[in-house]
């Protein structure tokens, strides 16, 4: 049996809006703001777009109040989006990222070889005696990329990212195989 649910703004419910509302606006004046109703959880939503790095402050800004309405049985709530534009412009960076990450690695496989005849067929930089998983090792002690080429002075950069780019090949299709073999749930 489906109950109808019926969310009515009441004046108590108004007043934390506002409240909240005027939160949000002391430490980022340039907020705009929407108020919409909602099932999930049923209760009145004020949607707060704010051009902020982490949307996280903004929730800190009226977190305690929230919970305080909420033992109050006000059913309000809070949720903080950044405007559109940048949202698109972190999109596009993203892209950007992926694509110039897309090239370097292209021009990287030919970087790392194995062969049974060189270190018992580990992976190594192609040219030198230094295995794949020596330089990830260093890499997991320490991201300072001059100490490990001072320690592996036969390497370059493009061969650091050549083994990173190695390892994520493997990681990538350990988790397809895995995903293949797990049944689906049902």
């Amino acid at each position: 049996m489906n109950e109808e649910i019926t969310i009515t703004i009441t004046p108590r419910a108004r007043a934390a809006l506002d409240e909240l509302q005027a939160l949000i606006i002391d430490r980022y004046p340039e907020a705009t703001f929407a108020v919409e109703k909602s099932y999930e959880p049923a209760g009145i939503y004020l949607v707060a777009t704010v051009d902020v790095d982490d949307v996280d402050e903004v929730f800190g800004v009226v977190v305690d109040r929230i919970v305080d309405f909420q033992i109050e049985e006000i059913p309000v709530f809070v949720t903080v989006s950044q405007p559109r534009e940048r949202v698109l412009a972190q999109f596009r960076e993203y892209q950007a990222q992926q694509s110039r990450m897309m090239k370097i690695e292209a021009s990287l496989p030919d970087r790392i070889v194995q062969d049974p005849a060189i270190m018992l067929g580990h992976p190594v930089v192609k040219g030198t005696l230094v295995p794949v998983k020596m330089v990830l090792a260093h890499l997991a002690r320490t991201t300072d990329f001059d100490e490990i080429l001072n320690h592996y002075p036969e390497i370059t950069m493009d061969d650091v990212r050549a083994c990173l780019a190695f390892a994520r090949t493997l990681v990538a299709g350990a988790s397809r195989r895995e995903e293949m073999a797990t049944p689906a749930a049902r």
